[in-house]
């Protein structure tokens, strides 16, 4: 099955599944899963993190499959929308894992990236998603740029499908969102 038939039929089940077909939904997230698995390989590679690439996937299907309407128009979107969750799903695994191992009766602390010492794979991580958010504030679609790429492994021109930009716009806001990233990381401590 060639990418653009597969990603006609992802969509078409996708559709299926907005309209209230469970089959689509399992249809979908079958053709889907290879890919989602992928994904989730890469995210949780060479981080310090118990969670395995089918307990990330399947923690991302229960929260999407919970939703009573479907975010998506087509397979970009539905890829962009999964690698999100997956992120979230994540990160809150690894802030609940660190609260239990630092403490949960502890009061936490607010403390800016910048103060913090150097960090683990797994810190690393959260700080990410934490700067993610924070740009995602500040410029929106240089944070779904960000979150798609680094989070959901789309290429630049599936980005740039899927936000209705033009590649050279989107390559642009990646470069730009690579080194503010950079310089949140690297602002000395105060």
């Amino acid at each position: 099955m060639t990418k653009a038939v597969d990603s006609i039929s992802v969509t078409e089940l996708l559709q299926s599944w907005e309209a209230g077909n469970l089959q689509a939904r399992d249809q979908a997230f079958e053709l889907l899963y290879p890919e989602f698995k992928r994904l989730a390989r890469i995210r949780l590679s060479g981080n310090n993190c118990t969670l395995t690439p089918t307990q990330l996937v399947s923690e991302a299907y229960c929260i999407i499959a919970r939703q009573r309407q479907l975010p998506t128009a087509n397979r970009e979107h539905f890829l962009a929308t999964y690698s999100t969750l997956m992120r979230r799903a994540c990160i809150d695994y690894l802030r609940s894992r660190r609260r239990i191992k630092r403490g949960a009766h502890l009061q936490a602390i607010d403390v800016e990236v910048s103060e913090l010492p150097a960090i683990s794979d797994t810190q690393s991580l959260v700080i990410a998603s934490d700067l993610i958010e924070q740009l995602l504030a500040e410029d929106h679609h240089t944070g779904l740029i960000v979150d798609m790429k680094i989070f959901g492994g789309m290429e630049m021109a599936e980005i740039a499908r899927h936000l209705g930009l033009s590649l050279s716009t989107v390559v642009r806001r990646w470069r730009f969102a690579r080194a503010w990233l950079t310089a949140q990381l690297q602002e000395p401590a105060v």
